[in-house]
C-alpha cells in the first residue's frame, strides 16, 4: 500500500468515526425522547457505570459521568432513596464507602433499556438482512472497542482528576499554597 493509499484510509476511518460518534449521539437523543421519559440520562449512565464496572466512590463516578462531585452526590441521594444503590464498605479502605448497584437498581437499568430498545425497534424494522447483519457485525467490534475502563491508545484524552469526597481539590490546594507564599510547580 502506497503512503497516498495509507494517508486516504486514514482520513476515512476519521470521516467514518465522526459519522459514528455523531450518529450514536443522534441515536441516543432519539431513543430518549421515544420513551417519553422524565428521568435524567445521568440517572442511566451511573447505573450503567456500576453494573459494568462494580462498586465505586463518589470521585470515581463523578469521573467516570464526567460530572462534578456534587453533582454525582445529588444522583447518588436520589439513586438511594429508590433504594437503587447502596453504600457499602470499601474493601480496601476501612474508612470509606464504595457505592454499589442494588437488585432493585439492576432491575431498573433492565427495564430502562428494554424500553430504550422497544421505543427504537420500529425505527430498525424495515432493514435488510445485509444492513442487520452489519449493524451487528459493527454492535461487535464497538462493544469489544468501548470495554475498557478508560481512554485507550495514544494521545488520548484523560478525563480531568476530582478530589475524593473529603478530599481538598487541586484549586483549594492551590489557593492554599499561593496564600502561604508557596508556589506550585
Amino acid at each position: 500500500m502506497s503512503s497516498s493509499d495509507l494517508s486516504t484510509s486514514r482520513r476515512d476511518l476519521h470521516a467514518i468515526l465522526g459519522d459514528l460518534v455523531f450518529s450514536a449521539h443522534r441515536l441516543t437523543r432519539i431513543a430518549a425522547h421515544s420513551t417519553s421519559s422524565t428521568e435524567s440520562p445521568a440517572i442511566w449512565r451511573t447505573l450503567d457505570a456500576l453494573n459494568t464496572t462494580g462498586p465505586m466512590r463518589t470521585g470515581e463516578l463523578a469521573r467516570h459521568g464526567r460530572v462534578s462531585q456534587p453533582t454525582m452526590s445529588k444522583i447518588i441521594r436520589l439513586l438511594e432513596q429508590r433504594g437503587w444503590v447502596a453504600r457499602v464498605a470499601d474493601p480496601t479502605d476501612a474508612r470509606a464507602t464504595v457505592l454499589e448497584l442494588s437488585v432493585e437498581g439492576r432491575d431498573a437499568l433492565a427495564n430502562w433499556r428494554e424500553t430504550v430498545l422497544t421505543a427504537l425497534t420500529p425505527r430498525f424494522e424495515a432493514l435488510s438482512d445485509e444492513q442487520l447483519n452489519t449493524l451487528d457485525s459493527a454492535a461487535g467490534i464497538l462493544a469489544e472497542l468501548v470495554s475498557t475502563s478508560g481512554p485507550v491508545g495514544p494521545g488520548a484524552p484523560e478525563v480531568a482528576e476530582l478530589p475524593e469526597e473529603g478530599e481538598p481539590s487541586e484549586s483549594a490546594t492551590s489557593a492554599a499554597a499561593s496564600t502561604n507564599g508557596e508556589a506550585r510547580a
